[in-house]
């Protein structure tokens, strides 16, 4: 857990990324900081995977399971009325 109580403790920075993809992963970077070594390509990638898998189980259980972004990036991450995720791709985010 990396709270901003722990990283004061610890001496532990808050490091800001300029890619418009780590925005995804800011809702949690309070507790959760990104690693240094997770590039925008990677963090793209684990967030495709994410929708990929909520999707599936989406279209087999007929629920509307939804992915929680970070208000400015929900531009980039459409959720349809049937709950399925509309992922846009890296190119398009840079």
């Amino acid at each position: 857990m990396f709270s901003s109580k722990y990283r004061k403790l610890k001496g532990i920075r808050k490091r800001h990324r300029k890619h418009p993809i780590y925005l995804a992963f800011e809702a949690a970077s309070d507790f959760y900081m990104i690693p240094p070594a997770m590039t925008p390509r990677y963090a793209y990638d684990i967030l495709k995977y994410l929708v990929d898998m909520v999707n599936l189980h989406n279209r087999i259980s007929k629920t509307k399971t939804l992915i929680w972004v970070d208000k400015e990036f929900r531009r980039h991450l459409k959720v349809d009325r049937d709950g399925i995720h509309h992922l846009a791709d890296f190119s398009e985010m840079g």
